[in-house]
Order: structure tokens, then sequence, then C-alpha cells
């Protein structure tokens, strides 16, 4: 089913994008609310290739990155997976974790299922 999910999102073209980018927002957005985040940063950068949203969080609990890559957390990161190219999470020294969720623009860069 996964693969499916693949196939049918990623990839669907810059039209869908904006859904796209809003739905990846709410899941992060959600997750570091929930991480109990002090401090929430959103930023959206673009290429001629590519889209990529980040999300900067402040958590004194559990970050959000690590709630992203839980266990029990698990749904988030395959919703994002669903209709991103790619995602990950990089360490931001005095910062905490970046969670960033990349949109393919050109046909070359986007997924297969």
């Amino acid at each position: 089913m996964q693969q499916h999910l693949r196939w049918q999102f990623a990839g669907r073209g810059p039209e869908h994008l904006f859904d796209d980018l809003v739905l990846c927002v709410s899941e992060l957005v959600t997750t570091a609310i929930e991480a109990n985040s002090s401090t929430i940063v959103l930023s959206l950068d673009s290429t001629a290739d590519a889209v990529r949203l980040s999300m900067l969080d402040h958590s004194p609990d559990a970050d959000a990155a690590a709630r992203m890559q839980a266990d029990g957390n698990t749904h988030r990161a395959r919703i994002i997976e669903a209709v991103a190219t790619r995602w990950g999470v990089d360490s931001v020294p005095d910062d905490g974790d970046e969670i960033w969720v990349e949109f393919a623009l050109t046909a070359a860069g986007r997924r297969s299922g």
C-alpha cells in the first residue's frame, strides 16, 4: 500500500504543491506542539528544481525531530513521505533540530512508484 501512496501522491506536480505544503506544515507544527516546542520557525525556499519547507523547533521535552522518527509517531513521517520527494532532519548547533521537506519541481527529481 505504501508504494501505491508514493505513486499516487509523490511527484504529482506543481499543480498540487500548495496542498502538499499545507499538509506537511500541519504535520510538522502538530508534532512540534505535541513536543511542547517553545519556538517554531517555518521557512520556505525554492530553486528552479525544488521547493524546500523547513521547521526549526525548540522543545524542552523530546524535540519534534525525535518525535517524527519515534516508533509511536511514524504515521506523520509516512504522511510526509507520501507527498514529498524527500525529507530529513539536520542538527543545527545552538538552535535545535531542523526538519526539512523537499518537493521536486522537475520530472528528473520526482520519485517514481
